[in-house]
């Protein structure tokens, strides 16, 4: 039996997420996959200068130019609307200078503004190597701060009776039952608590284990890393890996969201 775990951390540490650089007159947007550049695109708006123009004139003038830039601005939104929309992109993160930002803001629609990770300052001529360290820095960041707040609310419902279970045998019989939203489990299977006694319908456990995964997770571990994952992703849960071991370790490295009580 392959070991899966693994490939769901991956996907995780390395989602796909669209990254755009802009200024007022070009633009690029860059998705990536599992660190590497899944597609890229180049927009080109209409470059205007400087005059010295006074009163009525400079003021047309003005409005002429920032006309071009909001006319570049909502391309450059209406191709990221079509590539988040074919792609099923998640997360955008956007770099820019401080005059083109509030314009791309200004003209996101609500649904791509909810995805919007961060903002930030890079060279336009980076390098793809280049905004994917700095981008994928920013969604970690974004992810362990969003870790805290999910596991802290999940601990919250379980404790008053709500929509939250905490710890392996509990989990897995929300996973049984359909009931899971989202599966917090920890980055590591060594991190897990084994169960006395896996669901009748697990999966049968692997003759040999060939992984990555540290050695000092025993075969009860991985098995029961596999057997988490593969039930929420058979029930359409979501998966969100917890990198910090201290917040699920008083409940035996698992958790979840609940849809509902049964």
């Amino acid at each position: 039996m392959p070991h899966i775990y693994p490939l769901v951390r991956l996907i995780d540490q390395y989602p796909r997420y669209a990254a755009v650089l802009l200024d007022t007159n070009s633009a690029r947007i860059v998705v990536f996959s599992l660190g590497a550049v899944e597609k890229s695109m180049q927009l080109a708006g209409v470059k205007t200068r400087r005059h010295s123009m006074g009163g009525s004139s400079q003021a047309r003038y003005q409005r002429h130019v920032e006309n071009f830039h909001l006319h570049h601005v909502k391309e450059v939104v209406d191709t990221l609307e079509r590539i988040v929309r074919a792609d099923n992109i998640q997360q955008i993160i956007v770099a820019g200078d401080e005059v083109v930002i509030p314009i791309f803001k200004g003209a996101m629609p609500a649904h791509l503004s909810e995805k919007l990770v961060d903002i930030m300052k890079l060279d336009r001529q980076a390098s793809n190597d280049e905004i994917a360290e700095a981008t994928l820095a920013a969604l970690r960041e974004q992810d362990a701060k969003t870790d805290s707040e999910q596991v802290q609310g999940v601990i919250d419902a379980w404790r008053a009776g709500g929509l939250g279970v905490m710890g392996p045998e509990g989990t897995l019989r929300a996973l049984q039952l359909g009931q899971v939203e989202e599966l917090l489990i920890a980055a590591t299977p060594q991190a897990l608590k084994p169960v006395q006694t896996l669901p009748e319908d697990a999966a049968p456990e692997p003759m040999a284990t060939q992984t990555r995964t540290p050695v000092n997770s025993d075969q009860r571990q991985l098995h029961l890393s596999d057997e988490l994952v593969t039930r929420a992703k058979q029930t359409g849960a979501r998966i969100r890996i917890i990198e910090d071991p201290k917040l699920l370790r008083a409940h035996g490295g698992v958790g979840a969201a609940l849809r509902f009580r049964v």
